[in-house]
């Protein structure tokens, strides 16, 4: 059990540092304006979705680390593995469902300007 304690900490950082990742990715992405400009609504819609997964994730997070008192550990012991869980699988869709929106962003706007390239 104390080995499980150990491997679930470790996925906590593990996803923390996939959170950070879809940050910067975006930020870091100069042209991400310019891509976003035709298909605005679709990444809108994934963004809202990564936010509400990094929040059900934090969640979970929360009320699996929390012991403060001996029903919460209980609770912990018992439930806090399916409870963790639930948020890790909200957060690694919500990430693939917004790396999905993203590369068909590029896809379009890769295709689109080839298509400008090639009538100019």
């Amino acid at each position: 059990m104390l080995k499980d304690e150990r491997d679930r900490h470790s996925d906590f950082v593990k996803r923390l540092k996939q959170i950070e990742f879809q940050a910067c990715r975006i930020s870091d992405n100069r042209n991400f304006t310019e891509m976003a400009k035709g298909n605005r609504t679709h990444i809108h819609e994934k963004g809202i979705d990564l936010m509400t997964g990094i929040l059900k994730f934090f969640n979970c997070s929360l009320n699996y680390f929390s012991r403060s008192n001996v029903g919460n550990l209980w609770n912990t012991v018992f439930h806090g593995p399916e409870v963790y869980e639930e948020g890790v699988k909200t957060l690694t869709t919500a990430i693939a469902e917004y790396d999905q929106a993203v590369i068909d962003l590029t896809v379009a706007f890769v295709a689109g300007t080839i298509l400008h390239f090639g009538r100019g």
